[in-house]
């Protein structure tokens, strides 16, 4: 028996997704028993699995590069800046982390200097970044508030400080369709091996060294019903009922930061600071996208249930030099920062930026 043209679509529609989002896909038909179109659809399943497996479905540095840009975006809200605080201090902010192939800095100077009138010049960077079907380019996102107090009680020069950012999934919950949440939890030690001078006007806040630890956690899933898919009838089945797109997207890292920073402070209020290190992390993203409909005849009697899923996993990478810079105000207690973080390994590059706002006493 001939099947309707809108399976084909959503077969078609999760093959294309499972290239850009996973390293498997698997199509499913979970029918009513004893129902003539079973057969048919079962057989059509079958051929859709026979032939995936020929079909070269690795995107592992993508997948990959958005687990590292969690990493690189696990910072928000950092006191590199001011660190020589006299008893504590609170800060909060965001910080967004972006990982492409090679030098970022050539990659933003071929798009700024891109001929927008030309559409093959935007081609010729896309194809630029892939590799193979694959592609290094991932983006993260973080928000974190982080706590700090004057460790001198214990040893003089030596700062500890907790690092929180939460984020419910009640928090989306009147936006239809997205399920999100995030938790983020730590603790840093950071310990001033030269001590800052003052002279006048300018003041160095010294040489610091520092480590710590970070724990990530993001959850995200995306749920949209398919209508243009929905609702064809012919005589003998009505193809689709209520289809859904889902895609989630779960990320769990550990990350321990190890950091040598400086500061200067100019005319009381401008902060520079620049510094070093290095992320170890562990941990890995795991991605899956899946369309799925009900699918009846005309007399409203259920045929089953048609389901295709991918999916992928992939590790961050485990270790992820930096260099880092900043510049701010400091306005009497309040604090504002906007930190730079520029990542550099054999093949990739990445960056994290942010805004940091609070109060040092």
């Amino acid at each position: 028996m001939k099947l309707n043209k809108k399976i084909g679509i959503l077969i078609l529609l999760v093959c294309l997704a499972g290239t850009a989002f996973g390293q498997f896909i698997e199509a499913e038909w979970i029918g009513e028993p004893g129902h003539p179109l079973n057969p048919a659809i079962g057989e059509f399943i079958d051929a859709i699995n026979d032939s995936i497996p020929k079909i070269k479905l690795f995107p592992d540095n993508m997948i990959g590069s958005f687990a590292d840009a969690s990493i690189y975006a696990s910072h928000g809200g950092t006191q590199r800046g001011y660190g020589d605080f006299k008893v504590m201090s609170l800060t909060v902010g965001p910080a967004i982390g972006l990982k492409v192939p090679g030098d970022i800095v050539n990659i933003m100077k071929d798009i700024f200097s891109m001929d927008f009138s030309d559409a093959s010049a935007a081609f010729d960077i896309i194809d630029g970044l892939l590799d193979g079907g694959d592609m290094v380019l991932g983006v993260g996102a973080n928000v974190n508030a982080q706590l700090g107090i004057n460790a001198k009680f214990i040893v003089d020069g030596l700062y500890l400080g907790l690092s929180f950012g939460y984020f419910p999934a009640s928090g989306l919950s009147k936006v239809d369709g997205v399920d999100f949440s995030m938790l983020n939890i730590g603790g840093l030690a950071r310990y001033n091996i030269i001590k800052g001078i003052d002279v006048g006007v300018f003041r160095w806040r010294g040489l610091s060294l520092s480590a710590g630890y970070l724990y990530q956690k993001t959850d995200l899933g995306l749920n949209f019903a398919m209508d243009f898919l929905d609702g064809e009838t012919n005589s003998v089945y009505d193809v689709m009922r209520t289809p859904s797109l889902n895609f989630d997207l779960v990320s769990r890292s550990s990350v321990i930061p190890i950091e040598a920073n400086t500061a200067i402070q100019l005319l009381w209020f401008l902060n520079i600071n620049i510094g070093g290190g290095i992320d170890i992390a562990f941990g890995k993203n795991t991605t899956s996208i899946g369309l799925s409909s009900e699918v009846y005849d005309v007399s409203d009697t259920k045929i089953g249930t048609i389901a295709i899923n991918a999916g992928g996993e992939a590790k961050v990478t485990t270790f992820n030099p930096k260099v880092m810079a900043g510049v701010g105000f400091k306005l009497g207690p309040v604090v504002i920062d906007i930190p730079l973080t520029y990542y550099f390994a054999k093949g990739s590059h990445g960056l994290s930026a942010g805004v940091t706002v609070g109060a040092a006493f």
